[in-house]
Order: structure tokens, then sequence, then C-alpha cells
């Protein structure tokens, strides 16, 4: 079973970066470092129901959009050889956010019950009569990205301030998430998800840049697509337990999928010179066409299927501040 989705994601950072370039005799090189923050919206979390006489009436009764303040780094460049248009470029990223998460309360019902089912599906603690049913969600994102590619610049009427860059290259995109899901009852006892969802994009991009001088400044607008194989692994552990905390149940659950995916991605930068530093603020727009979320069970009855994981397209809007360390510093 295949679930599609839809979310809008927002990324922004606001990084401080160091630059610097430099000419051999027989070469050309530059390489940023960056730090920052970064604040994605990572696709959903849900767990929970309200089941009456058997049939889900509210699924996702608890849902936290994943989102929080993180940090970044980032190391990029290229290397040529003098004369040359052709230069080997690459970036690496690394981005990552601990403790997510949110929680929430809910009420029995009646008529009906909050259930919080085992990730077969089988299982469950649910609502009494006046009971509450709480709800805590702790989370860790890790994000990290490689990239090295060949590219070639075409100077814009012999002009070396204007050009338009083109290449293609590896990537490699990874995100790492860990969940640790508590449902506390009042007097039925609780529930706990232990879980893990590792994704890997593996493919390559096509990168291009075109860089103009419009009254007196820099424009670069930046554009590429990536096409990926995405490989999602899935493995999570569940308990209930009754009111004293004897273990009623435990399972463990895993599942993998394998989707063919493709990014896109559009950027506008400006560079502007303040005191002796290039001053490069910038906004870009990144489409990921299938991330992956988990399922879990509503036990309805029949009994649902176990925990699975599918997919959703993603969006994020990036905005950034770079501030690079030298006035000598150039794009290409």
């Amino acid at each position: 079973m295949r679930i599609l989705r839809t979310q809008l994601g927002l990324l922004i950072t606001v990084s401080l970066a160091l630059g610097t370039t430099g000419n051999q005799a027989r070469a050309e090189y530059e390489v940023d470092l960056d730090a920052g923050f970064w604040i994605p919206f990572m696709p959903d979390y849900t767990a929970g129901s309200i089941v009456q006489g058997g049939i889900v009436q509210q699924p996702d009764l608890f849902t936290d959009d994943q989102t929080d303040l993180g940090t970044k780094l980032g190391l990029s460049g290229f290397y040529r050889r003098s004369g040359s248009s052709t230069r080997i470029e690459y970036d690496l990223a690394l981005a990552g956010i601990d403790d997510m998460g949110s929680s929430a309360t809910f009420a029995d019902p009646t008529p009906g019950s909050v259930w919080f089912a085992s990730l077969d599906g089988i299982g469950r603690v649910q609502t009494a009569a006046g009971e509450n049913a709480s709800f805590t969600l702790g989370s860790d994102v890790l994000y990290n990205s490689q990239y090295v590619g060949l590219a070639e610049t075409f100077w814009l009427h012999g002009d070396r301030n204007q050009s338009f860059d083109l290449g293609f290259g590896f990537s490699h995109l990874e995100f790492e998430q860990e969940f640790v899901m508590n449902a506390q009852f009042d007097f039925s006892g609780s529930g706990q998800y232990l879980e893990d969802l590792d994704t890997n994009y593996l493919g390559g991009e096509v990168r291009g840049s075109l860089n103009r001088r419009l009254n007196g400044r820099d424009w670069i607008l930046d554009f590429g697509v990536g096409f990926f194989n995405m490989n999602a692994e899935y493995e999570g552990q569940s308990f209930l337990r009754s009111a004293v905390g004897t273990v009623l149940d435990t399972d463990v659950i895993v599942d993998e999928i394998d989707e063919f995916a493709v990014t896109v991605d559009l950027g506008l930068q400006l560079d502007a010179r303040m005191r002796g530093m290039v001053i490069r603020p910038g906004v870009n727009f990144k489409y990921i066409s299938d991330m992956p979320f988990i399922n879990h069970p509503m036990t309805e009855v029949p009994l649902s299927d176990p925990a699975f994981i599918s997919t959703q397209s993603g969006y994020f809007l990036g905005i950034n501040l770079e501030v690079l360390g030298c006035s000598g510093c150039c794009r290409r």
C-alpha cells in the first residue's frame, strides 16, 4: 500500500561563511566554510486513534509537525587548472536537531475510547470512562549530503563578470531519524514506540547557474535537477504495559522501500560588498518527490496492518545570508 501526501516546508539558514581563494602557478581554487541554523519542516509524525464499536472514528489522533531549530555546517569550493574553463566542484553539508517533539492529552471521548496500538496492529491500550491519555514524543534528526562533479563556465559577451555555468556530478543525501513515543493512561496502563527511520538518496544531479551584473550588482540564479534511488529502512519496537508497569506485549516491526526520487532546486543570490567583505543574501526552493513517513496501526476490526512506511512529496523554502571573509573572493 502506497500513500502519497504533499507537504510545504520552510528551511531558513543564516550563516557566517569563511571563504578563501587562491592562485597557484598552474591552478585556481576556492574553499568556503559556513556555520549557521536551519528550521526544517519534516513529515508529520502521527499516532493513536479514537475507536468506537471496533471502527476508527478519528485516525492520527496525535500529530507532531517535526519542526524545530537546529544547527548546520557546510563546506564547498572548486579546483581548476589556470586558463581552463572546466573545474571540479564539491559541497558537503551536515545539520541536526535534538529533542524535537511535543505532547498532548486526550480525554476519553465516550462513546468510544482513545486507543494506542502495538506496532503489529493486534494489541492496544485504551481509555476507560473518565480517563485521560497523555502522548509525548521525543525525536532527533541528522542530515548530511555530499556532491562532487565537473562544471564548465561559459563567459557571456567576453565579460568575466557575466557567465553561465553548467555541470553534473554524483550526489548523496541522508536523513537519520529517531523517535521515542510514550502514551500514558491514567489507570489502564501505558504504551511506547522506539523507532528508527534511515533514508538514503543516491544518484546524480545536473547543476547550473547564471551570473549577471545588473545595476552594478552581481545576481546569481542557481538551478539543479537530481535523479536518485531513494532507499528507506524502518525498524520499530513497541511495548504495552499494565498499570503497575508489567510488560503485556512487545513487538518488533521492520519495513523497507525503494523509490525513484527527483529533486528540483532553484536559488537566487546577490553579491554585495561592504567594508571589504562580500555579503551574499539569497533565497532557494527545493522539491523532493518522495520522502518517507511512518504509518502506525489504527487497530480497527478487522485488525489493522502492522506499521509500515510510505512516501510523500516535500518542499523546502530556504533563506540564507553568507558573509565571505575576504574582498577578493569570487564565485567561480
